[in-house]
């Protein structure tokens, strides 16, 4: 059972990789759809700069362990869409840049020990331990190119899952805990720009 769900779940994973929609074999269920996440229902932070750089410098290996290349909202993609949503250029030609930059975006996947023989039977264990990190650094360089001012922000998450979860399960606890993450990076930096970008604000 548990042998025959991994395999299952290791297909599921490559094709999602490849950016293919898989079919749940386990329990015929269809695969889910998630709306992307996006912020543009709050204000923006309008900061006093030409432009805004969004740089993602977290490149996924695209295999085990890793499984944020098969999120449909990958913390990548999500963390970019905050940038999008929440940060505003309100400078001159020539004046300050500021550079949203995405230093981790990873999601790590752990088999974890599950009962073998007539206890595993009567039991249903955690096989999979599901460890997260995002981290974001927004700095603005002035008009010499120099870094000015520096916001750096880190969430952690982790999460474990059952061995007879469904892809379904699956990937809805993967959806749920990157929406975790976003509202725990946006907190921070709303506590953190006027902090330590306050004097690039416009209000």
């Amino acid at each position: 059972m548990m042998k025959n769900t991994l395999i299952q779940r290791r297909h599921f994973l490559l094709l999602a990789g490849a950016g293919a929609l898989a079919a749940c074999a386990d329990k015929g269920g269809a695969a889910p759809t998630f709306a992307p996440i996006r912020f543009k229902s709050m204000s923006a932070f309008r900061l006093n700069v030409e432009k805004i750089e969004i740089e993602n410098r977290y490149q996924s290996p695209g295999r085990l362990p890793h499984v944020d290349h098969a999120m449909q909202n990958s913390p990548s993609a999500v963390m970019s869409a905050w940038a999008q949503d929440r940060l505003e250029a309100g400078g001159q030609p020539g004046g300050p840049i500021a550079r949203f930059i995405i230093t981790d975006a990873k999601v790590i996947e752990t088999e974890l020990a599950t009962k073998s023989g007539i206890k595993g039977v009567f039991s249903t264990d955690q096989a999979f331990k599901y460890d997260a990190r995002i981290a974001i650094e927004l700095s603005v360089r002035n008009e010499r190119g120099m870094t000015d001012a520096t916001v750096n922000v880190e969430s952690l998450a982790m999460r474990t899952i059952k061995e007879d979860a469904t892809d379904v399960e699956r990937e809805t606890l993967w959806n749920d805990m990157i929406q975790g993450m976003a509202r725990d990076i946006n907190a921070q930096m709303e506590k953190n720009i006027p902090q330590g970008l306050g004097k690039y604000l416009q209000f």
